[in-house]
């Protein structure tokens, strides 16, 4: 009887004492999961943000280009404005409604997935994904800075000004943030220095020519 009193006192302690240690780990383990998931969801409001085509006005890192969409990579905007902009769009814009609700494409939980990513912007998370995504994209957009330096590029191969445009696609190349841009230039750098000008002029406006026509 004593050896079974004895057992059963043990037995509880070792209850009580895997109960505290549960209880004192568990909000660390909450904790954890939640950070866990709010990783979850930007990485999946960055892919939004891309398979939705949101840099084709936006820019590639969220960076506004002139004339289309604003800068959204520091944006002091709430969340809630944030939401209703994607929702229902900005009339006499470009902005058009994305919400299922306003016969768009995207649910609610994709535009809050999108919103997060935005009120948590992470840039090499984006770029990753751009990387990841874009040789199945129909295009990739161009930074503002990047597709001035193009441009420019451009101008000069068709001017056959090769000292300009070798300046300018070196100017492109420094502002290039994806891979696929900077394969792209140096191949374009490669046509130049062989003097294949025709080649180079048809491989910059397949660059640039991209970002025309393609807007929310």
């Amino acid at each position: 009887m004593r050896k079974q009193l004895i057992t059963g006192i043990i037995l509880i302690a070792v209850i009580i004492a895997f109960i505290a240690v549960y209880w004192a780990y568990e909000p660390e383990r909450q904790a954890a999961a939640q950070r866990e998931q709010f990783i979850t969801t930007v990485e999946r409001g960055a892919r939004g943000f891309v398979t939705t085509g949101c840099g084709t006005c936006h820019g590639v890192n969220g960076g506004g280009l002139e004339g289309d969409g604003p800068n959204l990579n520091d944006t002091e905007l709430p969340e809630d404005t944030i939401i209703k902009t994607i929702e229902r769009g900005v009339l006499d814009t470009d902005m058009s409604a994305w919400s299922v609700e306003d016969d768009g494409p995207l649910k609610k939980h994709e535009i809050l997935d999108i919103t997060t990513f935005i009120t948590n912007w992470d840039s090499d998370l984006l770029y990753a994904i751009w990387e990841e995504l874009g040789p199945e994209m129909e295009s990739i957009p161009l930074t503002a800075e990047l597709q001035l330096a193009l441009n420019e590029a451009l101008d000069a191969v068709r001017d056959g000004e090769l000292f300009q445009a070798n300046l300018k696609l070196g100017e492109a190349l420094s502002a290039a943030k994806l891979m696929i841009h900077r394969h792209q230039i140096e191949m374009i750098i490669e046509e130049v220095a062989s003097n294949n000008l025709f080649e180079a002029a048809e491989l910059l406006e397949a660059m640039v020519g991209a970002e025309e026509g393609h807007h929310h």
